[in-house]
């Protein structure tokens, strides 16, 4: 019994010395981990703030299409499509081609192209390949919009009935 006792308050001096010994170390750990800490929470807020500000852009967008200032609602869109933003890249590239607001088929096919590059969902990369691949039958293109969409259906793809039907 006095052997354990001994052997307890052993260990408790020990650790006590222990942690005298290295108090700069584990104060630098514990620094090193706050400062960590911070700074991954504040990138978080910084992300929130900017989905934010490109979230308030692509309305403010909309509201000036809507209000027939195309040239003022287009810069807007090309200013989201560039922050790289998967989410509203995505949503502006769809509002440019249904709203017929770029002309150029090369910016477009450009647009498409800076969209396939980005680290998407094998689902939503399937989307962009299949409306990519509309687009492209849309402009005259067949030949190139059929073999995306032949090889969304090799791929097995969720759109791969669609894809035969347009096909055929």
């Amino acid at each position: 019994m006095e052997q354990n006792l001994n052997n307890n308050s052993n260990f408790k001096t020990r650790a006590i010395s222990f942690v005298k010994e290295n108090r700069i170390k584990f104060s630098f750990f514990f620094i090193t981990i706050l400062l960590f800490f911070a700074t991954f929470f504040i990138f978080i807020e910084h992300q929130k703030q900017k989905n934010i500000l490109l979230a308030e852009k692509y309305i403010k967008a909309g509201i000036l299409l809507n209000n027939g200032e195309v040239d003022e609602a287009q810069k807007h869109y090309k200013n989201i499509l560039q922050n790289n933003n998967k989410f509203y890249s995505l949503l502006t590239l769809n509002t440019l081609i249904e709203k017929n607001l770029i002309k150029d088929e090369k910016k477009i096919l450009n647009y498409f192209s800076e969209l396939e590059k980005k680290n998407f969902s094998s689902e939503l990369m399937d989307l962009i390949y299949f409306k990519k691949a509309l687009y492209l039958i849309k402009i005259g293109d067949e030949k190139s919009g059929k073999n995306i969409l032949k090889n969304l259906i090799d791929k097995d793809s969720n759109l791969k009935i669609t894809a035969k039907e347009i096909i055929n």
